[in-house]
């Protein structure tokens, strides 16, 4: 799937990623929040799904479940949302976060360029 985004100087970006990129889906404050892994920081961004996309989404999910009246999606569907978006090829999204932290490592002073781990370089045993 492609993301397409304004960046902060309102440029449009897109970010192409696999299935095994995307870290998560998350319902909260009436917003849906895709995590995926970042390439170039290196790191994981956060984007929110553009409620006409998300309008579009439910009334596929909808349709193919048969129900009679139109529904707000709810994070029971979640599944089923997380499919639909994984059959697009592009998604409006907003760029909510991206830290540049990297993703492998805790936030902390352990992030820092040179983390003191304790350890000691190699040498030799006379």
């Amino acid at each position: 799937m492609t993301l397409i985004y304004e960046n902060a100087q309102k440029v449009k970006e897109s970010l192409s990623v696999f299935p095994e990129a995307v870290r998560g889906l998350r319902y909260r404050d009436k917003e849906w929040r895709l995590y995926v892994s970042d390439p170039e920081p290196m790191a994981v961004s956060v984007f929110r799904i553009k409620a006409e996309v998300i309008q579009r989404a439910n009334e596929e999910i909808q349709q193919t479940i048969k129900l009679s009246d139109l529904k707000p999606l709810t994070p029971s569907l979640i599944e089923k949302i997380f499919q639909w978006l994984f059959t697009q090829k592009f998604i409006a999204v907003e760029l909510v976060e991206a830290t540049g932290m990297p993703s492998m490592f805790p936030r902390g002073k352990v992030a820092g360029a040179k983390p003191n781990l304790g350890m000691q370089p190699p040498h030799t045993v006379s």
